[in-house]
Parts: structure tokens; sequence; C-alpha cells
């Protein structure tokens, strides 16, 4: 029965990668307390097949870069956190509301004379200087 865990064990697609090796390390842990550890080497192959598409260029680039015998199961973890942190943090999650500070109407855009007497010279000077470093 731990065995057929062990081997249907798969990271879902919306699953974190920290939840997924809780899950696997309970069972290779289990595998220990029974008095049939697993190697490490079989561990790390477990992990590289069982992750989900978005892993895909970072298991591509551990077969590749790393000799995947040698590879230790705390150093493999390690990399593929970072992969997650540094995937995640990249996503846009502000994009669709900056988009919203750039637009404009054609009557907010121009300044009309009366709005431009009721700025003094330090505001008038400060939005130049503002608008010649944008341009």
């Amino acid at each position: 029965m731990l065995t057929t865990r062990f081997e249907e064990l798969r990271m879902s697609e919306d699953e974190n990668f920290d939840s997924f090796i809780t899950k696997l390390s309970d069972i290779v842990n289990s595998f220990h307390a029974l008095g049939e550890p697993i190697s490490n080497l079989k561990v790390c192959r477990k992990v590289l097949r069982s992750l989900p598409e978005r892993f895909r260029a970072k298991v591509v680039a551990i077969e590749e870069s790393d000799k995947v015998d040698d590879i230790l199961f705390e150093e493999l973890v390690g990399k593929l956190q970072t992969f997650e942190l540094n995937h995640l943090s990249k996503k846009p999650t502000l994009k669709p509301n900056k988009s919203i500070a750039f637009k404009s109407s054609r009557e907010e855009s121009s300044v009309t004379q009366a709005s431009a007497d009721n700025l003094d010279e330090e505001e008038l000077d400060f939005f130049a200087k503002k608008f010649r470093k944008i341009c």
C-alpha cells in the first residue's frame, strides 16, 4: 500500500511545492520506519517526474546541468523551492491596475488657463521637470 502511494503521488497544477514535498517526505519516512529505506536517487527521480508543467523548464535545466545521480534530496528541494518562489513573484498581479493610471481623456489631459493660474510657480516647475524626465 505504501509503495502504491509513493508511485501514484503527483503534484497537481494548483498545489504548492511545499505541500507536495511534505506528502512525499511522509511516505519516505514511513518506509524508513518500516526498515525499508528508499534511496536518495529514487526519491529525486520521483520528484522530477512528478512535477507539473510549470516546473518543466527547471527540471530540464537540473537534468542537463547536474548529474541527477549525485544530487542530494535537500539540494533538489532547495532548487525547486527557489524556482517556485521566483516563478510566483514574476506573476503580474498589479498589471491591470497600473494601466488605469495611464488612461486619460482629452478633457482631462488639456490644462486650461484657469487651472494653470491656480498653480503657483513651484508646482509648475515641479511638473515641468517631471514631464521632461518622462519625455
